[in-house]
This record gives C-alpha cells, structure tokens and sequence, in this order.
C-alpha cells in the first residue's frame, strides 16, 4: 500500500468517526426506541369503549370512502383507490386490536395476510392513506440485547400506527363530524366483530357522555383546518 493510499484509508476512517455521522446499525431514519416518548402515539379508537369504537371505525371508514368518491378528478386515478381502503379496513378491523389504548403496531407481513396484497401493493396504499390524512406513523427501534461488538445493538421494530384527525382533509373533518353527532347507543348492540363489519343498530338512544366528546371533537374541527393549502400531506416511506 502507498503512503499515498493509507492516507485516503486513514481518512476515511477519521471522517466515519464523526460526531453525527449514520451509524452501521440497521434501522431506517427517524426511528425512535419503541420506549421514548416520542413513539407513544397509540389514541384509543373512538371513545375506548368497544360499541363506540365500533362505530367510529364504521363511520371512519365511510368518511373515507366517500372522500375517495368525492375527490376524484376526471381523467385521474382515484385519490385513495381500492387498495387503500381495502388497507385502511384491515387495520381499522385488525384482530386483536385494543380499542381503549388503540395499540395499532401490525407487521406488513400481517397486512399482507389480512388483505392478500404483495408487499408492495401493501407500502403505496399505506403511503396513500398516508398523503390524504387517513393514517400516520412512527418508525420504531428496539434493542437486540448485543454486546458491543456481537453485531448491532438496535434492530428494526414494527411501526406504530395511529389515526390524527386533524391531518384529514377539511372536506374529511366535517364529513366525519357530521356522522358522529348521529346519537350512539348507551346499552351494547349486536355486531359482527370482523373484517367484512356490521350494520348499525337503527334509532340507537343517545349517551350524553359520548354526546359531549362528540360535541368537543367538532369544536376542535371547526377550530383548525387541513394541515397545508391543499389538505393533503406529503408522504414518505414506511
């Protein structure tokens, strides 16, 4: 090796060992321990209970649908598309899923299973759900237990999924709003608790307490807009 040659090696190495370089761990960026705070986006699903999350998720779904109707421009694709809301159905019906924490952290793989999609079809219809507010994420690490020097110390974990309501659409929040203001039952009412949902119960009696978390979510709707000029948001990677 030339003097000229373990120059360029040597500095490599001391420019691999600065302050703020990517490390080698693989993990993809903005990825957070699945123990910080800041990966502690899980809401609960409607109110928590599991009759009002089952309606929300109904209603949810509808928004979407009908948003994925309404936006459509002539001579362009649908702005959700069937896919996307087929995604949006398998993880708003995830089994398992915890309506009072709304713990929402399914593997791609899992969605792949649920919907019968590739991986990929998989990824553009969540970065859809994504760009028009439906669904947001944060990317996720956990520790592998490595001494230093075993191999790497972090490892990617699940996404956390979450549901914001103040990135849909205004168009979105307002629909939304609408369809939960209808009056939702106080005593249970029968649902098929599965992918393909269930009817709603028809003249449901009103709960005051669901009535006034309604009341305060529109209020909070009415109170801010979409998140850009043209209420969509720009998408990423999972």
């Amino acid at each position: 090796m030339t003097a000229w040659s373990f120059g360029s090696v040597a500095d490599r190495l001391v420019a691999n060992n600065k302050p703020g370089r990517r490390t080698e761990q693989p993990v993809r960026r903005h990825s957070y321990d699945v123990n910080d705070r800041r990966a502690q986006v899980f809401r609960p699903i409607g109110d928590g209970t599991k009759v009002g999350a089952m309606r929300w998720r109904d209603r949810y779904l509808q928004t979407a649908e009908e948003y994925d109707r309404q936006m459509k421009k002539k001579g362009e694709r649908h702005p959700l598309g069937a896919n996307a809301l087929r995604v949006l159905k398998a993880l708003l019906w995830l089994p398992g899923l915890d309506f009072k924490t709304g713990r929402l952290e399914p593997a791609i793989a899992t969605i792949q299973d649920l919907t019968g999609y590739a991986r990929k079809t998989v990824v553009d219809a969540m970065r859809r759900l994504k760009d028009h507010g439906f669904l947001n994420w944060v990317r996720r690490t956990e520790k592998t237990g490595n001494e230093p020097g075993e191999g790497p110390r972090v490892k990617q974990a699940t996404n956390a999924y979450f549901f914001d309501l103040h990135r849909l659409h205004k168009r979105a929040q307002m629909r939304l709003a609408q369809l939960l203001r209808k009056c939702m039952p106080v005593a249970e009412a029968p649902y098929a608790d599965s992918l393909e949902g269930a009817e709603v119960a028809q003249e449901p009696a009103c709960d005051p307490k669901l009535a006034s978390i309604l009341a305060r979510m529109e209020a909070a709707f009415e109170g801010e807009g979409a998140s850009s000029d043209t209420g969509r948001n720009p998408g990423e990677e999972l």
